[in-house]
């Protein structure tokens, strides 16, 4: 956005991976799997970053999304894929390794990811914004991710960018 003084400013940092079924029944070791005759895969909704991700790799194998059972088969959120998976619908799906731990599913990374927000300047600077990023600095919301673990605060209320 050209005429928008921007400023980029990170939240967390978290791992995405492949998540399967319980003790992963189709022997999956990475997306170059996603083609093997009766695996099921749960994807995310065109536009999302875990679906550019996928498609990315995919391009790179040189797998064609038609040879992958299931690839039609959208949800929204990382959690869904893993009920998904859960609920037998799917065997295979991209998501956090945390909602692998949550739900006890095996997890192969495959990214990490840096998440970020985009805000203009003046926004930055806004109360609410800035209270925002205290939280996630404060040892109170820390200590209640922290069980849940596989995100990194370290970087939360940096700021990686910003126009002048």
């Amino acid at each position: 956005v050209p005429d928008l003084k921007a400023v980029v400013v990170n939240l967390f940092h978290r791992e995405l991976g492949l998540i399967m079924a319980p003790k992963n029944p189709f022997s999956i070791k990475g997306l170059e799997d996603l083609s093997k005759k009766g695996i099921r895969l749960v994807n995310r909704q065109k536009g999302s970053g875990t679906r550019v991700l996928l498609d990315h790799h995919l391009k790179q194998l040189k797998i064609p999304p038609s040879k992958i059972e299931g690839y039609e088969k959208e949800v929204y959120t990382h959690f869904e894929v893993g009920l998904s998976i859960l609920s037998k619908e799917a065997d295979v799906g991209i998501a956090t390794i945390a909602v692998a731990k949550l739900l006890g599913l095996p997890f192969i990374p495959i990214a990490k990811e840096s998440f970020d927000m985009i805000l203009e300047q003046k926004t930055f600077f806004h109360k609410a914004i800035q209270i925002f990023i205290e939280v996630l600095n404060s040892k109170e919301f820390r200590q209640r991710v922290e069980p849940i673990g596989a995100y990194d605060f370290k970087d939360s209320g940096k700021i990686l960018y910003s126009t002048n």
